[in-house]
């Protein structure tokens, strides 16, 4: 074959791991927020931002867990369904809201909001046992 000095197909190789992972954590995030994004679609300006929290809060985590994952097990796979639960959140508040603040700055503060959580649980969940 050839040479990969970088390494990159085996974080690539490792990053298809993750996609099953990911769809679980699609679950409970989808279960509530696609009612809240339909619901208040009158009461609140989506952007980009607000449907960013499907996929950016789980790479960034994903991403850090492929760049260090060393002590972790598989049992700390379960974070990814954490950040699925938590995720919701950021459409409650946003319908709750409405348009009383500034709807693309809410936004993207809560998605940021959650890409911390996300860096948060990498950070200072220790290895589970198996």
């Amino acid at each position: 074959m050839f040479a990969d000095p970088t390494g990159l197909l085996k974080y690539l190789g490792a990053a298809g791991f993750f996609v099953p992972i990911w769809l679980f954590h699609l679950v409970p995030l989808l279960v509530v927020s696609a009612p809240i994004w339909l619901l208040a679609r009158k009461r609140v300006n989506w952007n980009g931002c607000d449907f960013a929290i499907v996929l950016l809060p789980f790479a960034v985590w994903s991403a850090l867990m492929l760049v260090h994952g060393t002590g972790k097990t598989l049992s700390n796979l379960v974070e990814g369904l954490i950040i699925g639960c938590v995720a919701p959140v950021a459409p409650a508040v946003r319908a709750i809201l409405g348009r009383r603040l500034n709807q693309k700055a809410t936004a993207c503060g809560l998605l940021l909001g959650l890409c911390a959580v996300a860096a948060s649980l990498w950070a200072f969940v220790p290895a589970l046992p198996e």
